[in-house]
This record gives C-alpha cells, structure tokens and sequence, in this order.
C-alpha cells in the first residue's frame, strides 16, 4: 500500500511540471518597439511575450519593424488574432512578474492601430510641459 502511494505520488509530480499544450484562440494589441515587443489579450489583459517555434513570430516582428519605420516612430501596435498555447511564466528579457509567454501556431493581423491627430497633439504638449519642467 505504501508504495502504491509513493508511486503514485510521484506521478503526480511529474505531471504537476508538464506545460499546458491547450491551443487556444487569443484577441489582443500586439506592441512592438525598442525593447517591447508585448502582446495583451483582450478579455484577461495578461500580457504575453510571444515566440514560435518556425518563422510565424520573426515574419510579425519584420512587418510591425516595417511600420515603425514608415510611420517614423518608436512604437507601432496592431490587434492580433492569436492560436496559441499559454506556456506560463516568462522569464526571458525584461518580463515583469506576472508576464506569460505564448507559443504561436497561427496569427491573423486584424487592423493597425491608428492614432488620432488629436492624440499626436497631447503627446507633442506633454512633452513640451516635460521640458519645460526639466528646465525649471
């Protein structure tokens, strides 16, 4: 009886320690720039850093690379449909400490986020405020 118990308790450590291999359909803004590169689902507001296992997330990040350039900015964002699996905790880069990391078996590009010129106008203000206090 005992060792039925150990054996199965064993077992069950194991399998406490094996990822989630549930693919599952995300809907999220995908934020790339320098040192972000962040998607966050819509419905829990987790944030994931994505990666996959063939080119899929390479060939996102040149495209979201391609925007900042042509919008000449530093940051560019897009809304993703995601099939992927949460494979838990990120610990790579600079993941704060409720990150997760996403494998990516497929993504479709819903739309680019646009920005308002009234957004480009509080920006160009907060930033003339932020001089203006730096030189105080």
């Amino acid at each position: 009886m005992i060792k039925k118990l150990a054996v199965l308790s064993i077992i069950g450590l194991l399998f406490s320690n094996c990822t989630n291999t549930k693919i599952k359909k995300y809907e999220g803004i995908y934020t790339f720039g320098h040192e972000i590169r962040i998607f966050q689902d819509k419905d829990s507001e987790i944030n994931y850093w994505l990666y996959s296992d063939d080119e899929k997330v390479e060939i996102l990040n040149n495209y979201m690379k391609d925007l900042v350039e042509k919008e000449e900015g530093n940051y560019s964002e897009v809304e993703l449909e995601i099939e992927g699996i949460d494979e838990g905790k990120a610990t790579n880069g600079f993941a704060e400490s409720n990150d997760k990391k996403m494998k990516v078996i497929k993504y479709k590009i819903i739309k680019k986020k646009r920005y308002s010129l009234f957004f480009f106008i509080i920006k160009f203000l907060s930033l003339i405020y932020l001089l203006f206090l730096y030189n105080e």
